[in-house]
């Protein structure tokens, strides 16, 4: 969700600006929804490491943002990104996107920025194409780079760029049809400030699974820390692997509970997987509603990083579904490791 590359997922917000024509862009982005405000995520390519440590490489239109749970929500989109143990130095965002032309005739597409963006952000033209009357077609905009922070000393920080989306009548990108503009937010962590609390740390490193649960569907399998394989600090990881003779589904668990005290918290998390589900695509259940999903299937054997807000005031389960595979269709293992908790 790529060398640091941001597969920032989707799990959708509603925005839609509708103006004096019908032609719709529903943009797909990644971002979370919440019960009371909008919560969004970033999946984050991070260096594998095996048991010896070692990295393998490996003014016319409306565009509108489509939500499915738990309710539409008008809030703009929102991405968290923890800076730590990325992978490369310059993140590339990554955000699906999706444009269907009702008008009654075709045009050329472009997405590209529509003010300058702030210190350290490249963002560059994408020349989407030919739309046809009545066609829709999907795509990911990637040209939105950032040089990644080397620190930030009070914990978090919000940079806004602000994106347009314009139809021409031909070709050659000169004569405008319509545009339209939105702004989209990154929510920048840094888990060494001082500025935050360390609310949990769990690295599986004293060989226990420190309240998780590695959950699966069926009686076969392992589930528990794994000390041979695959993990983010040395010398354990937690480990679930099915058994295709009885597993079809695996996932990791933990309760947290946020207390009153607190103004922001966020949970970020390392995660590798042999088979990642075909549904959930990297997702992040809390209290069994989606909070967090990708556009983009996550690459198996490849760790990500994933950062999310935790809801206040409450107990949240946060389930992480790993593993989905058809029936005898063989064995796979997926791997939980350096789990933060973090708040202010």
């Amino acid at each position: 969700m790529h060398a640091a590359v941001m597969n920032l997922e989707t799990n959708r917000i509603v925005l839609s600006r509708r103006l004096k024509l019908g032609l719709v862009s529903i943009v797909l982005v990644s971002v979370l929804v919440g019960t009371i405000s909008a919560l969004q995520s970033s999946l984050t390519e991070q260096p594998s490491t095996r048991s010896n440590g070692e990295y393998s490489e490996e003014p016319r239109f409306s565009v509108r943002w489509m939500g499915f749970c738990p309710t539409y929500n008008n809030q703009t989109p929102d991405y968290y990104i923890c800076i730590n143990d990325l992978k490369d130095d310059y993140l590339t965002m990554h955000i699906a996107m999706q444009i269907q032309n009702f008008e009654n005739s075709s045009y050329w597409f472009l997405i590209e920025s529509f003010t300058a963006p702030p210190t350290g952000w490249t963002v560059t033209t994408y020349y989407i194409g030919f739309i046809n009357i009545d066609q829709t077609i999907t795509f990911t905009y990637s040209n939105i780079n950032r040089t990644k922070p080397t620190s930030i000393p009070e914990g978090r920080i919000t940079e806004s760029i602000n994106l347009v989306v314009r139809a021409y009548h031909d070709s050659s990108y000169t004569n405008l049809y319509s545009q339209d503009n939105f702004t989209v937010q990154f929510h920048f962590l840094d888990l060494t400030s001082p500025a935050w609390t360390m609310l949990h740390n769990d690295n599986f490193d004293d060989g226990t699974a420190q309240g998780w649960h590695a959950q699966k569907q069926g009686s076969g399998g392992y589930a528990g820390p794994e000390p041979y394989t695959y993990y983010r600090s040395w010398p354990y990881s937690l480990r679930v692997t099915n058994d295709y003779r009885y597993d079809s589904y695996c996932n990791f668990y933990k309760d947290f509970v946020t207390n009153g005290s607190l103004n922001e918290v966020y949970l970020v998390y390392s995660i590798l997987s042999g088979r990642w589900t075909q549904h959930d695509r990297g997702a992040v259940y809390i209290n069994e509603v989606v909070y967090f999903q990708s556009d983009v299937s996550p690459s198996t054997g490849t760790w990500y990083q994933v950062a999310i807000p935790l809801p206040l005031n409450q107990s949240s389960r946060v389930r992480i579904p790993v593993i989905e595979v058809e029936w005898l269709s063989g064995t796979y293992s997926a791997y939980l490791d350096d789990v933060y908790v973090v708040g202010k």
